[in-house]
This record gives structure tokens, C-alpha cells and sequence, in this order.
């Protein structure tokens, strides 16, 4: 995510720009993203361990596996088992914490749920099994409708 100023400053990654926009009072020109920023410090901890997970066990696994198939081709056997097994654990715990919870933050859509949906509605394009993700797959579906995204086939 890249939040940007009209003076042409930028801020890269995820956390910085969720930090500038929990600072706002007046939420001008953030696009209606402050509705994803949680309200409560709890729940805006949370969303930031779930922002630094993403980074950290997610993305590194799930993505690099889909890119690796998708722009270079690559055969899924071909995928390094390390990539496979941390990416079926990164699913595996999304799929824990969504069995019992509609969204990440419970029953709040946040900027977390922005986050872990890119890679994971596309993870089957890394060779990542979904089908057995009874929760994941609700998340996507429930999450692309909020979004109004098209559901990814």
C-alpha cells in the first residue's frame, strides 16, 4: 500500500500509511479507508499484528509461490517444499482464526481484511489447495462482495 500527499511525499508498506491515517481527525482525501481502521486500541493492535503477519508469514510463501508459477512458469513440483509447507501453514492458521470469526477483527471489516485477501483469494494460482478452506473461501466471497470485486475463478 502507498499513501500519498498532494506535495508528491510517499509512504510504502502497510503499516506506515495505516499510522498517518489512525492520526487523522478529519479523514480528508484518505478515500474512505478510515471505515477499515478500528476505532478501539485493542481491535487496531490487532489489526496491526495481522498487517505485520501478512508481511512476514504470508506473503513471503502464498505470493512468491503464485509468482513463481504464474510469471515464470513454473511447474507446481517444481515449487520449493519450503514455499508449500509455510504457505499451507499461513492458510492453515487463516482458516483457524476465520472458523470462528466472520472477518480477522471478529465482526469488523478492516484494513487487515483488505491485506490478506490479495494473495489468498489467488493462492490456488500458487498451487495452494482452497477447496479443503471452508472458512477462508467464505472470508473471500464475503470480502470480495464488500469490496465489489468480481469473485476470482
Amino acid at each position: 500500500m502507498i499513501a500519498g500527499r498532494r506535495d508528491g511525499l510517499s509512504l510504502m508498506s502497510y503499516q506506515a500509511p495505516t499510522t498517518i491515517m489512525e492520526k487523522t481527525t478529519d479523514n480528508t482525501g484518505d478515500g474512505g479507508l478510515s471505515e477499515l481502521l478500528p476505532q478501539d486500541a485493542f481491535a487496531a493492535a490487532q489489526m496491526d499484528a495481522w498487517l505485520f503477519w501478512e508481511q512476514y508469514s504470508h506473503e513471503p510463501y502464498v505470493a512468491v509461490a503464485r509468482f513463481q508459477m504464474v510469471y515464470l512458469g513454473k511447474p507446481a513440483q517444481d515449487i520449493d517444499p519450503n514455499l508449500r509447507k509455510r504457505g499451507t501453514a499461513a492458510l492453515d492458521h487463516l482458516e483457524s482464526r476465520l472458523a470462528g470469526a466472520r472477518f480477522l477483527l471478529g465482526d469488523d471489516f478492516s484494513l487487515a481484511d483488505v491485506a490478506l485477501l490479495a494473495y489468498t483469494r489467488l493462492a490456488h494460482e500458487g498451487g495452494f489447495d482452497l477447496a479443503r478452506l471452508e472458512s477462508v473461501r467464505r472470508w473471500i466471497g464475503e470480502s470480495e462482495r464488500r469490496l465489489g470485486l468480481s469473485p476470482v475463478r
